[in-house]
C-alpha cells in the first residue's frame, strides 16, 4: 500500500493505539527509537515505553478522554516534550504530536503518535550557548543584535582559506536591508534597530544551524555557507529574500512598513584565494543586486 510505504520509510517514530492504550501499530523508526520490534509491542499497553509516574497517568488521560465522547483535548494537535524509556532502560527526551485518527467505528477510537528524538536538539542547543558564552567573552558578539560579529565571520572565512584545499565549495554571502537609512530617518532610529534585529532573525531561522550569519562592517549581515554547493545556499537564501520582500507587519509598531534585501554571493573553491578577494567579491556582487533594483540576489562572476 501506498501510504504505509511511505510511513514505514519515515525518518519519525509512528506509534498508532486503540481506545484501551493498547499499541496497534509501529514503524521501523519507532522500533529504532525505543529497542522494541512490533512484535514485542503489538497489543501491550502504550505505558511500557513510559516511566512508571507517567504510564498511568497517561492511561488514565486516554480513558477519561474517551468517556467524555468530546473531541476537543489539551494534548491532542499539541507538540510537547516528553520522556519515553528505552528497552535498555535509558530515558530518552522526544518530541511527541498526538492525534485522533478519523474512524467511524466510535467503539474503538484509534490514535497517533509521531515521535521525534529530541537528545541532538538539546545537545545542539547547549552547544549554541556554549558558542554564544565564548564569542561574549572573546569580543566575537554585536551587541545590539547578539549574532556573532564581523570580526568572528572573517576568523571562520580565515579558516577555511588557510586550509588551501578544500573538498567541497563553500559560500559567502552579504546580505543589505534596502533603504534603512531611510526607515532611520523616517521613522526613527528605534525603528530601524527593530527592523535590522527582526530581518537578522529571519535570516537565522532560514538557513541551517551549521550556517553562520553575522552582523558585519558596512553591511547589515553576512552568511557563511561552509561544505555547501551553490545550489542549496541559492535555495536558501533567495527564498528567505522573497519572503522578506512580502513580508507585513515585521515591526508591530508600523505594520504598513515593507521591507526587502539585497544579495551577493562569493564562491569560495579551491584552490582558494586571500581572504580580502571574497570580501570583495560579494560586495561586488551585492553592488551588482542593488543596481539593477534592490531585492535581488546576484553571484560574483555570474552577470
Amino acid at each position: 500500500m501506498y501510504f504505509k510505504d511511505i510511513i514505514n520509510n519515515a525518518l519519525d517514530s509512528i506509534c498508532v493505539i486503540d481506545s484501551q492504550n493498547k499499541i496497534e501499530y509501529t514503524n521501523p523508526a519507532f522500533s529504532l527509537l525505543t529497542g522494541y520490534s512490533f512484535d514485542e509491542l503489538k497489543d501491550k499497553d502504550f505505558g511500557i515505553i513510559l516511566p512508571l509516574e507517567v504510564s498511568q497517568i497517561h492511561k488514565d488521560l486516554v480513558k477519561n478522554f474517551i468517556s467524555k465522547g468530546s473531541k476537543e483535548s489539551s494534548v491532542l494537535g499539541k507538540i510537547r516534550k516528553l520522556e519515553i524509556i528505552h528497552k535498555n532502560g535509558e530515558s530518552i527526551s522526544v518530541e511527541l504530536l498526538a492525534f485522533e485518527i478519523e474512524s467511524t467505528d466510535q467503539e474503538n477510537r484509534k490514535f497517533a503518535g509521531i515521535l521525534r528524538d529530541f537528545r541532538e536538539k538539546e545537545i545542539l542547543s547547549m552547544e549554541y550557548n556554549r558558542l554564544l558564552y565564548d564569542m561574549e567573552k572573546l569580543g566575537y558578539m554585536d551587541e545590539l543584535t547578539q549574532f556573532p560579529n564581523h570580526k568572528f565571520i572573517i576568523s571562520r572565512l580565515e579558516a577555511i582559506v588557510s586550509s588551501h584545499k578544500i573538498s567541497q565549495e563553500s559560500i559567502f554571502a552579504m546580505i543589505d536591508i534596502d533603504g534603512l537609512e531611510m526607515i532611520n530617518n523616517k521613522y526613527g532610529r528605534e525603528i530601524g534597530d527593530e527592523v535590522l534585529k527582526k530581518v537578522g532573525l529571519s535570516i537565522r531561522m532560514g538557513i541551517r544551524l551549521k550556517d553562520i550569519i553575522a552582523r558585519t562592517d558596512n553591511v547589515d549581515y553576512s552568511c557563511l555557507f561552509t561544505e555547501s554547493s551553490l545550489s542549496e545556499v541559492i535555495n536558501l537564501i533567495d527564498t528567505i529574500r522573497s519572503q522578506l520582500s512580502k513580508k507585513k507587519g515585521l515591526v508591530s509598531s508600523e505594520p504598513n512598513l515593507s521591507i526587502s534585501v539585497s544579495i551577493g554571493l562569493a564562491r569560495i573553491t579551491s584552490p582558494t584565494k586571500p581572504v580580502l578577494e571574497y570580501l570583495s567579491e560579494a560586495r561586488q556582487a551585492l553592488k551588482k543586486a542593488k543596481s539593477e533594483g534592490k531585492n535581488k540576489l546576484f553571484i560574483y562572476g555570474f552577470y
